[in-house]
Formats: C-alpha cells, structure tokens, sequence
C-alpha cells in the first residue's frame, strides 16, 4: 500500500495519494489545484488514478477534482506524465502559490 501526503504549507492543505501497488490502482484525497504532483508521483510509482475523495467542501482553495476527471480513464499514467512534467505551479512559483514569498 502506498499513502503519501502532499503539503501545501501556503494554505495549509494536506492531501494524499492512495494505491495499491498490485493492482496498480491509486485515489487522490482532497486534491489541490495543481494536480502534477499527484500524476508525477502515480506515473513514478505505476498507478493510475481512478478516483477522487473530497473529505468536505473546500471554501478555502481550490479543488483539482475537475482536472483530475478530465484525464482520460483508460490512459495510463505513464502517457499521461509528459502533460505534467513539472512539480512546480502553473503559476510560475516553486511553492506552488502564486502569492507566496
């Protein structure tokens, strides 16, 4: 089982990925906008993202459910890391918040 946490210390917003490295399944909890992240690590560990959990209603930032279920669901991860090839924030910032300091 694979569950990692991903921090983004701006907005102070945790959320996970979650899969099962025999199945090659993975599920995104809470997803921050920039959704990279999440493919870059699932396309590294051979998971493909079928879902997508929201714990609550986010009022504070902004979710990436929506990019996430525009991913082809028959693609696999690997084919689809080149779309998201960096880590950073479509921003331009390192930390992933454009107002950041």
């Amino acid at each position: 089982m694979i569950l990692t946490q991903h921090y983004l210390a701006c907005l102070s917003h945790a959320s996970y990925l979650i899969g099962d490295e025999t199945t090659g399944r993975g599920v995104v909890v809470d997803p921050r906008r920039d959704v990279g992240v999440y493919l870059d690590e699932a396309a590294e560990r051979g998971l493909r993202i079928e879902r997508v959990i929201e714990t609550h209603i986010h009022v504070d930032f902004l979710s990436g459910h929506l990019e996430l279920a525009t991913i082809p669901e028959r693609s696999s991860p690997t084919a689809l890391a080149p779309r998201w090839r960096s880590r950073s924030s479509p921003f331009g910032t390192t930390s992933g918040c454009p107002w950041a300091t």
